[in-house]
């Protein structure tokens, strides 16, 4: 973690006013932020219904603590993961503003500014690539770093997640008397806890692939605005088959995509699961004996 985080405050003090131009401000980190805020709206009302209940502390301490852990740890990820999206969409935007400059029109031809812009461009587009190659090793490192913690954490997840839905259920179809009502929102903010975090990071992955894939669309664009310049359409050539070779995807020891395909993949395993337990279930079963 101490690697990735001086390589990123590396990588703003050698290109973050060159490309940049300005510093990031909270917006730019509005998603992270609301995704923390929901965490913690989350957790405060797990804790509400849990210290309600008898043994409640006891249960809260005996699960809680390796749900914190968990659960934090991936929303920890995606936080990081975050970080490198932005700075791919500061990239592409300055991509594209770089490789434009103003057009006139004379007698109904258009011309452009002049020969010193186009060396300009090329300056840029040389400074843009060394720029997106540094980010990239950030991003190999971090996917190297989270990509076998993240696929035991997340069938950790999962696991929890389908015990909970179980009881949730359970709780609507057969109610236990004066518990009832405790076990439908306790074993509903559980099911928060685990299913969240998965979220938030299969949610940050796939706008992370989406940013950094467009690098590849914007390049292309801009070779058709710059078809008849050999010199720019060559470096935007060799940046375009660069790209091509070094795919980003992110994925859990490369058995499977971390992006929102994850999420269709978990839906799929939880309602086979359920109707496996709900075909099976014991005569009696007590939520705090399975859950997390």
């Amino acid at each position: 973690m101490v690697k990735i985080s001086d390589e990123l405050r590396e990588f703003d003090e050698r290109f973050g006013t060159q490309l940049f131009g300005t510093s990031a401000n909270l917006l730019d980190y509005l998603s992270t932020c609301v995704s923390i805020g929901l965490m913690l709206i989350i957790w405060t009302g797990l804790v509400i219904v849990e210290v309600q209940s008898e043994n409640g502390v006891i249960y809260l301490i005996d699960c809680g603590l390796s749900a914190v852990f968990v659960s934090w740890s991936l929303v920890h990820c995606s936080v990081i993961i975050d970080a490198i999206r932005f700075r791919f969409q500061r990239l592409n935007n300055t991509l594209i503003a770089t490789a434009t400059y103003r057009i006139f029109s004379k007698d109904g031809s258009l011309i452009r500014a002049s020969a010193l812009n186009d060396r300009r461009v090329v300056t840029n587009l040389l400074m843009i690539k060394r720029a997106r190659n540094q980010i990239y090793k950030v991003f190999l490192d971090v996917s190297g770093l989270f990509s076998s913690p993240v696929f035991v954490l997340i069938l950790y997840c999962s696991s929890c997640c389908i015990i909970d839905i179980y009881f949730f259920i359970m709780s609507l179809v057969e109610p236990m008397g004066d518990d009832a009502c405790h076990i439908f929102f306790d074993s509903f903010f559980w099911i928060l806890v685990s299913l969240y975090p998965i979220i938030v990071l299969s949610a940050s992955v796939n706008r992370f692939q989406t940013e950094a894939n467009r690098t590849v669309d914007v390049v292309y664009d801009i070779m058709e605005a710059y078809a008849a310049n050999r010199e720019i359409g060559l470096e935007l050539n060799n940046f375009a088959v660069e790209l091509l070779h070094r795919k980003i995807d992110f994925s859990a020891c490369g058995l499977f995509s971390l992006d929102c395909s994850l999420l269709r993949s978990l839906l799929g395993t939880i309602v086979t699961y359920l109707l496996i337990l709900v075909q099976f279930k014991a005569p009696e079963s007590s939520p705090k004996a399975w859950s997390n």
